[in-house]
């Protein structure tokens, strides 16, 4: 047996899993994939004014865009993401029950927006066409263009009159 007090070992065994799992998204805390700035980019579309996204949209399968009852003033237009279209279909039902406005439904991961209808007491989706995500620029032809901008600026700029153009004498 170990010699080892028991939070060690507690302690080692937290590390090495931590170490095993593998980070489940990449990049900082408000990242988001091509796929779900889509989705936001097409709430928007739909709102036609400002929009609020959750935070449960990163990871999410689906999208829900509705605006919420309120009683005084102007209700927000929320974009929610729920897991897969199991859990948008739920949403739906919840959100007529709780009497809010569904501007419409997005399936992220088909990139598709979807009409829901009631049919028979159940939900059923429609898909509309899929969205095109919008193509990475090019680096190659950035670093030209940048480069080409640079020359433009230097044959512009003017000289100051303070260091009679020499930098930092």
């Amino acid at each position: 047996m170990s010699e080892e007090p028991g939070y060690l070992k507690a302690l080692r065994a937290a590390q090495a899993k931590k170490q095993t799992d593998t980070p489940a998204r990449g990049g900082g805390k408000h990242s988001q994939t091509p796929e779900e700035a889509e989705a936001v980019r097409w709430g928007r579309e739909v709102a036609k004014e400002e929009l609020s996204a959750t935070p449960g949209l990163g990871g999410a399968g689906a999208a829900f865009l509705y605006s919420p009852r309120a009683f005084t003033g102007k209700a927000p237009i929320i974009l929610q993401g729920v897991k897969d279209r199991d859990a948008l279909t739920r949403r739906v039902v919840s959100a007529a029950v709780a009497s809010e406005t569904v501007l419409g439904c997005y399936d992220i991961r088909a990139r598709k927006p979807l009409t829901w209808k009631a049919e028979g007491g159940a939900i059923a989706f429609d898909e509309g066409p899929a969205r095109k995500l919008p193509q990475a620029p090019d680096p190659a032809k950035m670093l030209r263009a940048a480069q080409k901008q640079a020359e433009v600026d230097k044959k512009t700029r003017k000289v100051d009159d303070r260091d009679r153009g020499g930098r930092g004498r």
